[in-house]
């Protein structure tokens, strides 16, 4: 039904890893503030930058990867518990809506086929091992 859809990946997905995206940067930006902060005040101490900075942005991003594929695993099992019927916008269970409609959740218009083929494709090639 959505003839403006641009591309198969999910927009639940998408939604997920703008959020992941902004956490990221936010982490990632942090050590080179905290380099140009103790440049201006003359107290530059790489070892300190060390412990402080990058070992604990390491851990976050550790942390935030693993929660991204416990994420994709949670909804590739409950897409394929449920035979493709779930909403690619907020992943509401469509299970007993019928072949086509709008998501009760949401209100994006959805017909089965589009359904499955986009979560085909994020099965085929978007999920992690």
């Amino acid at each position: 039904m959505r003839e403006n859809k641009s591309s198969r990946y999910p927009e639940y997905l998408r939604k997920r890893m703008k959020r992941h995206l902004v956490l990221v940067l936010i982490v990632a930006a942090s050590p080179f503030a905290y380099i140009v902060f103790s440049i201006f005040r003359g107290s530059a101490d790489p070892v300190s930058l060390f412990w402080k900075f990058l070992v604990p942005i390491w851990i976050v991003q550790i942390v935030a990867h693993s929660v991204n594929r416990r994420d994709r695993r949670w909804l590739h099992k409950r897409v394929k518990e449920n035979d493709y019927m779930v909403c690619d916008n907020c992943a509401y269970l469509l299970v007993g809506i019928g072949e086509s409609g709008v998501c009760p959740e949401c209100g994006q218009a959805f017909e089965v086929e589009s359904l499955q083929k986009t979560w085909r494709y994020f099965e085929n090639n978007l999920l992690l091992p």
